[in-house]
């Protein structure tokens, strides 16, 4: 970021004292400052970033705890879940499907990574992949991973940034490193 705002001062320099005519003067000066206000801008959208990351690797660790209210603490209660195939869940129906299904795992190791973050006004849009690998207790000695990839919709709140949607984009479950069409976190329909 240091290089980009020394980029940015260079830039005005030279558009203020090297290039000769009041019109030039402005262009240089026109040139530093959409440079300033892009780094800015990056740097703001790289603490956004972070902060959707923190509040993601929260919850992960809810999600190995199998701590199913810490992982709706970070979404209004009004939220929804969106899968590919179309089915629409409530973060309440969600919640009560979590907690059937986390009865039957054993272990679970989970990992969100954000990709992309779009802020416009209140709301941030935030693509990231999420991964889980688990052990059930009724299929015991085999390994599970689930991987997908997702897009959230947050909104700025009094308390912080709030998940309201979240999108299911792509998702793939495999059983022992093969292909695995049941989804175990996913809703029942």
């Amino acid at each position: 970021m240091r290089r980009k705002i020394l980029v940015a001062v260079v830039i005005f320099v030279i558009g203020v004292f090297v290039i000769q005519g009041t019109a030039n003067a402005f262009i240089g000066i026109g040139l530093a400052a959409r440079q300033i206000i892009k780094t800015l801008n990056d740097s703001d959208k790289e603490a956004l970033k972070q902060k959707v990351q923190t509040i993601f690797n929260d919850t992960a660790a809810a999600f190995d705890r199998k701590d199913i209210d810490s992982i709706g603490a970070n979404a209004i209660p009004q939220a929804s879940i969106e899968y590919k195939d179309g089915t629409l869940v409530s973060l309440e129906e969600w919640k009560a499907n979590a907690r059937e299904q986390f009865a039957d795992m054993d272990t679970m190791r989970s990992e969100f990574k954000v990709e992309s973050v779009k802020p416009s006004g209140d709301i941030t849009t935030v693509t990231y992949t999420e991964t889980h690998e688990y052990t059930l207790y009724s299929d015991a000695g085999h390994q599970y991973r689930m991987a997908g990839k997702w897009e959230a919709m947050f909104n700025t709140t009094p308390e912080g940034l709030r998940v309201t949607h979240l999108k299911e984009l792509s998702e793939e479950t495999t059983r022992d490193g093969e292909p695995y069409t049941q989804k175990p976190l996913a809703p029942k329909t």
